[in-house]
């Protein structure tokens, strides 16, 4: 019996290793339970989500769930491919930055130097002082002030 006790443990254990540093991943079989858009095509508000920063949360990758809920209500969802411009921004009315990380990075260990480039912060900063609604803007600078 402690034989048993102890084999089920020590299987346990290496199942739990083996599950826990597998990599992450968007649940491929999601669907989206919304019933009703709250937006038509001809008012919906275009979201970017930004790729063009090293970002491992992707319109098509991790965060196609997110992606799914937002085109279900009637959201129109872009992935940002470029570098923020104004150019680039105008015809966004939502932006999601998301783990935006510098070119050099490879893994989470510091130091950590900017993903953001100073002229790319002014131009988001601009951008935003121009939006009327502030209140769909979710904004986290890692303690860094726009």
């Amino acid at each position: 019996m402690r034989l048993f006790k102890a084999s089920f443990v020590g299987f346990f254990l290496i199942l739990l290793l083996a599950c826990s540093d597998s990599s992450q991943q968007a649940d491929p079989d999601f669907t989206p339970q919304n019933t009703h858009k709250t937006f038509s095509e001809q008012n919906s508000p275009v979201v970017f989500i930004d790729e063009a920063h090293n970002n491992f949360l992707t319109v098509n990758g991790r965060y196609r769930p997110f992606a799914q809920v937002l085109k279900s209500d009637g959201y129109t969802v872009k992935p940002n491919k470029s570098r923020f411009s104004s150019d680039s921004l105008s015809s966004a009315d939502i932006l999601v930055i998301a783990n935006a990380l510098d070119k050099s990075r490879r893994d989470w260990n510091p130091p950590f130097t900017e993903a953001i480039t100073n002229e790319e912060v002014s131009n988001i900063k601009r951008w935003v002082l121009r939006r009327v609604d502030l209140s769909r803007l979710v904004f986290e600078r890692h303690g860094k002030e726009l």
